[in-house]
């Protein structure tokens, strides 16, 4: 093996040790709640037959498939038709010097002797994904790569509601709407985001929300993710459950 690779693996594994050394100067924990709204608004047979022929033309007329049929039944299930009708995940983020952990917990996932969880650099957003034995508290970096905080979609735009405020935890937060500017296909529901935010928090990486626009202004604590109009779909709620900085 190329002797500069066995340095860089070595100086790869003492940071990672070194860095579970590292006091922890606080945390966050955030949860979400994603079910299925409205639903008094369920559409009936007739509407469903209607939608499922909108569906078939568009993709006829928009996708190259010889059997219309076949791809729509590709379509992944969405997770409600797997595991029923309300799922929760808590997502923690704990903060270090120099470093953030970020580690996400869903409640239909079963539990396993490892743990992956990634561990990102606060300075250079730098990511390790990191693998741990839970049995034998042994630490394996699996791989390293820089990420780079994205953009909010052009298809969006953000407005600040500044006199609608409500408290969390303690934290000031106003909203923020981050809206679809427009709708290129009618055959699917149109969404936008609800954020309320405060300028209390200053980090530079959040576990929901890593828009830079967002983050470099203010510190998301809750979301919710709900159609334009008002109709039977999937509602996801992200809220802080915990702030401890």
């Amino acid at each position: 093996m190329n002797k500069k690779l066995i340095l860089l693996f070595l100086l790869i594994t003492v940071f990672s040790l070194y860095s579970q050394d590292q006091p922890k100067i606080g945390s966050l924990v955030f949860e979400s709640y994603k079910f299925i709204g409205n639903k008094h608004l369920k559409p009936s047979e007739a509407e469903i037959v209607k939608n499922k022929r909108k569906l078939r033309e568009f993709v006829k007329n928009n996708i190259d498939s010889e059997k219309t049929d076949d791809f729509i039944n590709s379509i992944p299930k969405s997770e409600f038709a797997v595991f029923g009708d309300t799922m929760k995940c808590s997502y923690k983020l704990d903060v270090y010097k120099n470093f953030y952990e970020s580690r996400t917990e869903c409640e239909y996932i079963k539990e396993k002797d490892t743990e992956i969880y990634d561990q990102i650099n606060r300075e250079t957003l730098e990511i390790s994904a990191v693998v741990r034995t839970k049995s034998t508290n042994k630490y394996k970096i699996v791989n390293r790569r820089k990420i780079k905080l994205p953009s909010v979609p052009k298809n969006y735009e953000l407005i600040e509601y500044r006199n609608e405020t409500k408290l969390i935890l303690g934290y000031k937060c106003f909203k923020v709407l981050m809206r679809q500017k427009s709708k290129h296909n009618p055959n699917f529901p149109f969404y936008d985001f609800e954020l309320y935010v405060t300028e209390e928090i200053n980090l530079n990486y959040n576990p929901i929300s890593r828009y830079k626009q967002i983050l470099g202004k203010y510190y998301p604590l809750e979301i919710t993710k709900k159609p334009r109009k008002e109709i039977m779909t999937e509602f996801i709620i992200w809220r802080v459950k915990n702030v401890d900085l």
